[in-house]
């Protein structure tokens, strides 16, 4: 029926979704909920497409937002294989973060 959770992800099982979606990237890109990652370093990751913004809040806690982060790159990093190697990509390609306040 869609609902729970479910681990999905092209290369491994390395992404927990909890809700009413289907498994692609572009279903997590459309619902704008929180996708929590099995990743040293990221524990979720959330897009909001109204605001081409991507959050990603790491181990600890901390969320950083990047904002007029293009759809392909959210879609990407949701299918990619190491959450920390693409956090490191996106920082190279000119998308700094900003940390949001608790």
């Amino acid at each position: 029926d869609g609902t729970g959770s479910r681990e999905v992800g092209r290369h491994g099982p390395k992404i927990v979704v909890q809700g009413q979606w289907d498994d692609t990237a572009d279903e997590w890109v459309l619902s704008g909920n929180w996708a929590n990652v099995r990743s040293s370093n990221v524990e979720a990751i959330r897009y909001d497409l109204d605001k081409t913004t991507l959050y990603v809040r790491f181990q600890g806690g901390d969320t950083y937002e990047y904002d007029n982060f293009p759809e392909t790159l959210a879609t990407g990093m949701y299918d990619c294989d190491s959450m920390g190697k693409y956090v490191w990509f996106i920082r190279k390609i000119g998308h700094k973060g900003r940390k949001v306040l608790r």
